[in-house]
């Protein structure tokens, strides 16, 4: 990944990153780089060394789990909320899944070495990942609930809520056929989907580009796992959900 040269600053666009207290912030500033990545880039494959942890700013990461025959489904996503390779820093180095770009955009990279040392040195580092693998530990656990139990429609709702926390706007590009294979379900059940909002004015949709017209009936259309998930993430990382920084 190409690394930039920008302002410590550009680093709290991340909101994970953001919500270290000041001088645990420029802490972990001094060691941080920003790189930009694109749609499709491989971060990591299955089995691969972890060298970098990734905090995504306005991009977002796809964790894929790859099966024996080659098919693959998505296992998990993140956002400007959180990073991949956190878990590196407590344990094993090798990923247990690929990694992919799933949105194009920048991030901020911190060697593992380096992350293992603010842990050390910084207990306040130290809680707060602590605190963001719980959080993805319930997400994870809430999700594979939802996936059984809530109808395409709910879970395409949650996901469309979930990519616009991570956005600064309401546009964000999101093909249907990307869609179908985030939540399992076929082209055409998602189209259906699509099309009912768009006709409900909940949201547009052309050519690849998702716009989130009524965010309060988005909401009110999803399961309540989105409502759910974000409560445990609000109690353990306040920080998450606030205005994006300018």
């Amino acid at each position: 990944m190409p690394e930039l040269s920008q302002p410590a600053d550009l680093h709290r666009r991340n909101r994970l990153l953001a919500a270290l207290p000041p001088d645990a912030f420029a802490f972990l500033a001094e060691r941080l780089t920003v790189a930009e990545v694109v749609t499709g880039q491989m971060i990591y494959e299955e089995d691969q060394t972890i060298t970098h942890a990734v905090f995504p700013h306005d991009c977002t990461l796809s964790v894929v789990a790859v099966m024996a025959d080659g098919r693959s489904a998505e296992a998990g996503s993140i956002g400007n909320e959180g990073g991949f390779g956190i878990a590196s820093g407590f344990a094993d180095r090798r990923a247990t899944n690929r990694c992919v770009v799933q949105v194009a955009g920048a991030a901020s990279l911190l060697p593992i070495e380096r992350l293992n040392e603010a842990m050390a040195q910084q207990g306040v580092i130290r809680d707060l990942l602590m605190r963001y693998v719980k959080a993805v530990l319930y997400k994870t656990q809430r999700y594979v609930a939802c996936s059984s139990v809530h109808t395409a429609d709910m879970r395409c709702c949650r996901r469309l809520l979930m990519m616009h926390d991570r956005v600064p706007d309401d546009t964000f590009a999101l093909t249907q056929d990307e869609l179908a294979r985030i939540l399992g379900v076929r082209r055409a059940t998602i189209g259906q989907i699509c099309a009912g909002l768009q006709e409900a004015g909940i949201i547009r949709y052309s050519r690849g580009t998702m716009t989130v017209v009524d965010r309060t009936r988005l909401e009110s259309a999803s399961c309540e796992c989105y409502g759910e998930v974000r409560r445990i993430f609000e109690r353990l990382l306040p920080k998450t959900y606030e205005p994006w920084p300018n």
